[in-house]
Formats: C-alpha cells, structure tokens, sequence
C-alpha cells in the first residue's frame, strides 16, 4: 500500500513539473481571410506566427488539413522559449470556384498540444475558355465529349442526345461519317461549318433497331471531307438495353417466367497462375410460361458455354458452364458474366467466379 500511495504521489508531482516546464504557443492571429481571389491566379499563402511563451522548447510533431486542397509547411527544429515559429498553409484554387473554409490542426508537445487554424476566402471562377468548353481537339474541331452514353434505354425506345463542337481551322469544313449502322442517325447541324462557327452533332438512337441486349457498344468513325490526310476520328455511343415491361398487365406478371439459379456466385480459392476453373450454374423456369436467354456476356478472362436451348419451359432446368482462365492474371479474382432473360421481375442475372490466382 505505502509503496502505491508513493507512485501515486510521484506520478503528481511529475505531471506538475511537467505542465509548468511545458513551452506555450501564442498566436499573433489563429485565423486568415484571403478574402476574393482568382482562380486563375494560382495558389495563395498564409504564414501564421506563433510565439513560444513557455519555458520549454515546443516541438511540433504532426499538421493536418481538413482536405487536400491545403498544403502545410511548419517549423521542423525545435522552437525555443522566447523565439517565434511558424505554421504556412497554402491554398490551391484551381478548379475550386466559390467561398472555402479550411482548417490546420497542429500537435505538438506543447502545453496546449492541438491548436486548430483556420483560412477562407472565396475563389472567383476564371473566365471560360473554348478549351474549357471544348476540351477534346479532333483534327479540325473541338468537341464536347467524343462519348455519348445511353445509360438506360429499353428496346422500344428512340434516344436523341446532341455533341457540340466549333470549328478551330482557319477554313470552312465538313464532316462526313463512314458506315453508320442502321440503328443510328446522325444530322449536322450546320452540315458545313465557317471558321469558329459552332454547331452539334445530333445522334438519334433506335434500340429496337439495334437488336441487342445489355451493355453495347458502337464506334463511330468519321473525318474531314477537305483533309487530305485522310486520318479518321472516332465518336463511341455505348447503350445499355433493357426489354419493355412497362406495359404488361398484372395477369401477365403473374404468367411470366422466372430463372431461379441453385448459386448466384462460385468460390474457386487458391488456385495456380495458368489453371482453368470450370464450374456449372444449374436453373430453373418456375414461372408459367417460356423462359427466353436473351444474352450471355462473360467479363475480360471469362467464357461461358450457352445453355443446349435458349427457351426453357416451365418446369424445366437447364445449365451454363462458366470458365475462367487465368492464364497472365494474379492475385484476387472477381469474374462477372450477366444473363438477360424476359423475366420481368428479375431480366438480368449476374453470376460471379471469384478467388485468388497464385503465381508459381
């Protein structure tokens, strides 16, 4: 017991003499307005001073900011009692238009070992640029975007979505496009364009047209009617086809098909670079009418075997063998392979092969 109550009495004493020998940061000033900057101007800075009161040196040990868009710099030798030190925070503005509200947290050993900092202001966004507004340069033009996506489109539907771009040569150009598929439309707007004009592309998308399932995609190739470099360009219009039933009654819900798979995902473990997994997922038509495969479409490394028949029955099972080769792959695996059926309740089912391949 006496020798408790003396530790006790010791640990006391010690953190008395510590506070009172501890170094004191005092601060000309803990926060900082840039007020309006420019974006375009770059990044600012601000110096906060802080002066050590105490009786001990102050270390400081770690600064953070409360993102990334700060980068502190800060007194890295010891600041002695009497002496001055800093904390500096820089500011990037670019890309970051409007007010902002940052904050440094410093720790240090001294006697109030967090102290939090603060910088604000606000960015004045720079003024926009054809560059900003038409990032991407192809050959003569440049362009929004050279990629067009109908994330969601079902097969009854027609899609429009529209491609600005200017004209950057010094002369009069048209576009011309090569080998458009049928279930795509594209309309200059103007057909021939002036120097600095602007105009769009307009792209008409008909997905019954297209005759396909799931994530598709087409490339588009075009070039300049007076370039006679002949070098194409290449807009990709990718879509992602679901079927329509929108329109099916309740009864008709009810009578639909449905795919019930016995395992949605197969766990291969460890296996060796170069070996082939093979694994079969069983199925079942439990709805009351004819279940449709509409598509079959395996992830990068993985191949799948289509079922004998791509209409089962109610009542019917059927299968499709999933294989992976892991031939160049290494380390964790998740392979993905989506089956589209005219099930309403459930059209796309996604099975997964996963597990780690070990190089030898």
């Amino acid at each position: 017991m006496k020798k408790l109550l003396l530790a006790t009495l010791l640990t006391i004493v010690s953190v008395g003499l510590f506070a009172q020998g501890a170094g004191k940061m005092k601060f000309k000033e803990d926060s900082h307005n840039f007020e309006t900057i420019k974006e375009e101007a770059g990044s600012v800075s601000y110096k906060f001073v802080f002066k050590n009161t105490g009786e001990a040196p102050i270390v400081i040990s770690d600064v953070k900011t409360s993102c990334g868009c700060t980068t502190p710099n800060w007194s890295k030798a010891p600041v002695l009692p009497g002496k001055e030190g800093f904390i500096e925070a820089t500011y990037n503005p670019a890309h970051r238009p409007g007010p902002f509200n940052k904050t440094i947290t410093v720790t240090s050993n001294a006697k109030d070992s967090r102290v939090v900092l603060h910088i604000m202001g606000e960015v004045a966004a720079k003024p926009r640029t054809i560059e900003d507004d038409y990032p991407r340069v192809m050959g003569n033009i440049r362009i929004k975007t050279n990629y067009i996506s109908f994330y969601s489109i079902t097969n009854n539907d027609v899609k429009i979505d529209t491609i600005p771009y200017i004209n950057i040569s010094d002369s009069d150009i048209e576009l011309q496009f090569r080998n458009i598929p049928s279930h795509i439309k594209m309309e200059l707007i103007p057909n021939v364009i002036k120097p600095k004009q602007k105009g769009n592309i307009v792209l008409t998308y008909d997905a019954n047209l297209k005759g396909d399932w799931g994530s598709v995609r087409d490339n588009l190739i075009f070039n300049f009617k007076n370039d006679k470099s002949g070098a194409n360009q290449m807009l990709i219009v990718m879509a992602n086809i679901k079927e329509d039933f929108s329109k099916l009654s309740d009864k008709e819900i009810e009578k639909a098909p449905i795919a019930e798979f016995s395992d949605l995902t197969f766990d291969f473990g460890n296996i060796k670079q170069g070996d082939k997994i093979e694994h079969t997922f069983s199925f079942k038509n439990t709805g009351k009418s004819n279940l449709l495969i509409r598509k079959i479409h395996a992830s990068c490394g993985c191949t799948t075997v289509n079922p004998k028949s791509e209409i089962i029955k109610p009542g019917e099972t059927s299968e499709l063998k999933a294989i992976f080769n892991s031939a160049g792959k290494t380390g964790p695996q998740s392979k993905s392979i989506s089956v589209t059926t005219n099930s309403p309740t459930n059209p796309v089912i996604t099975l997964r092969l996963k597990g780690t391949v070990n190089i030898q």
